[in-house]
């Protein structure tokens, strides 16, 4: 089975080029297969076991893991920056 979808900043919609998307165990450890998010932000995998989940992570954001089972044909994953939810300005 094949996935695609669109990574994006949770906070403005923005994509983000060359995040990281892979087949991972429950915990996001990698499981074997990945591949980066193009300049649009858009990615695509195939041949997804069954029992995986799929984990899209970013420097400086929340990484963000999906059960393969619970995604569909058009996976969009939204990452939540770090300054944007850790820090309070004074």
């Amino acid at each position: 089975m094949k996935i695609q979808g669109k990574i994006t900043d949770k906070s403005d919609g923005s994509a983000l080029a060359f995040a990281n998307v892979y087949v991972s165990d429950k915990d996001g450890n990698l499981k074997g297969k990945g591949t980066q998010s193009t300049l649009s932000g858009f990615y695509s995998l195939e041949s997804i076991p069954d029992d995986s989940y799929v984990t899209a992570s970013y420097l400086g954001y929340d990484r963000l893991t999906y059960s393969y089972a619970d995604l569909s044909l058009n996976a969009n994953f939204a990452l939540r920056n770090y300054r944007n939810c850790t820090k309070k300005e004074k």
